[in-house]
Formats: structure tokens, sequence, C-alpha cells
């Protein structure tokens, strides 16, 4: 028989799926969100009603977004990683130094097959969306890739083991032994490359940011459109100076 410790965790990942399915819609009403869900409209309007009231979700003309009151756990959560603090100064300076978005990667916590973009500095001047917050699939980004390259064998073997890789373009790596040999020399190489591999819209390049035991603890990315992303630019510029920032990210950690 469940108990009240079974209902509770249930209510949770509920109210959980109510929040992802939010975020990843533009506005959706009670009735898209029990659809997506398949569940109840009766039961999904409990649970909005109470995030409502905390200030996790807001309703805005019948549809609901994400509430505020989000942001400062957020805001507090990223405050308390160190690699945010230690990254962000040289994230800010590579991006200057591009003249492109660059990101700070980190591995996903609520799901291991996925990164999440801790921090993102894209130059006044530069008209391009802002990476920041986005969660996407390790084997679609440069990113994702050189995280999942530097972890452990099994890890890997569990990765290219789960469900599916989704294609998120049509160059998206979604055929498991083309990924395992992509993985391979990306550990070789040091780096891995986005070649329009999450958007249409973006090329890039990755390096990791290491542990003393070599495990990954995120990555440095630049991003940006494929006319300015390519050739020498792409292949050579880029790959030094992503390489050279990931690198003194690693050193100030290790020294701390």
């Amino acid at each position: 028989m469940p108990t009240a410790d079974d209902y509770g965790i249930k209510a949770t990942m509920t109210s959980h799926r109510i929040l992802d399915t939010i975020r990843s819609r533009d506005r959706p009403t009670l009735t898209e969100i029990a659809r997506a869900l398949d569940l109840s409209k009766p039961a999904v309007h409990k649970h909005l009603a109470t995030l409502e009231t905390l200030g996790y979700v807001m309703r805005r003309d019948e549809g609901y977004e994400i509430g505020l009151e989000l942001v400062s756990f957020g805001v507090y959560a990223r405050r308390r990683q160190r690699i945010y603090e230690v990254a962000r100064s040289q994230v800010v300076e590579l991006a200057n130094t591009m003249r492109e978005q660059v990101c700070l990667v980190v591995p996903g916590q609520g799901s291991e097959w996925n990164c999440l973009y801790m921090f993102t500095a894209v130059p006044a001047d530069l008209d391009t969306p802002d990476q920041e917050g986005e969660i996407r699939p390790l084997h679609a980004t440069a990113a994702g890739k050189v995280i999942l390259a530097n972890m452990d064998k099994d890890e890997v073997a569990e990765f290219l083991d789960h469900d599916s890789l989704s294609s998120e373009t049509a160059n998206t790596i979604t055929e498991r032994n083309e990924l395992k040999s992509k993985l391979q020399a990306i550990r070789d190489q040091g780096v891995a490359y986005d070649r329009q591999e999450q958007s249409d819209d973006y090329r890039g390049v990755a390096a990791p940011v290491l542990d003393d035991d070599g495990r990954p603890l995120g990555a440095i990315e630049v991003l940006g459109p494929p006319p300015r992303m390519s050739g020498k630019r792409l292949e050579e510029d880029t790959v030094g100076l992503v390489v050279s920032g990931a690198k003194n990210v690693e050193n100030k950690l290790s020294i701390d």
C-alpha cells in the first residue's frame, strides 16, 4: 500500500513536470498543460493554484509563465557554485576578445543526459540570442560533448545506452557508434565543435574545465553564427583562446 511519502514524492514530481512544461512552451493554458502531461485538468489546476500562491508560476492572458520567485533560487544556487565565481571574469574577457557569445556550461543536475548554460557573456552591441539558463542535450552541443567525452567509461557507456539521442537539427549526431567515435576524438584533441548541431544559427567550440582527477566540472564554449564561425577562425583562432580560458579557470580552481 502506498505511504504518505509515496504520495508526496509523486506530487513533487508532478509539480516539477508542470514547471518544466511551462518553461518549454509559450504561455501554455491549463488545457495545454494537462494534455501535455496526460493528467486531468482538475489535478493540474490544484498544482497550479499552489504554485501560483508560492510565486513559482504566474497567470497571463489565460496562460501560465514561470514566476519571478524562482529567480531568487536560481541566483542563490549559481552564486554558491565555485566554478561560477572563478570563471565569470574569464568568460566576460573572452567574449570581449572574441566579439562572440561565450558560455560557462556545467553538467545538468536534474538529468545526467543534459547540460546547463550557467552563465553567458555577450558583447553589448552583438545581436544574438542569449543562451543563459538553457538546458541542452549533452550530445548536441560542443560544451556537452566535451563534458561527456571526459566522463569515465562507465558513465559514457550508460549515456550511449539511454533511450534516445534527440535530433535537434539535421546535423545532430544521433547514431551511437558515430557519437562514441567522436567522443574519443574529442578526448584526444581536448576540444569539441558544434557544427550547427544544437541550432542552425550557431557554430561553436568548447574546451573542458577539469578537476585535479581529470573529471569534468564544466566547459567554456564560444558560440557564433556560421558566417563568422568558419574556416581558420573556427578551427584555429577560437580553439587557442577557448582552451587557454578553460585552463586559466582550471588553474584558479586548483589553487583554491
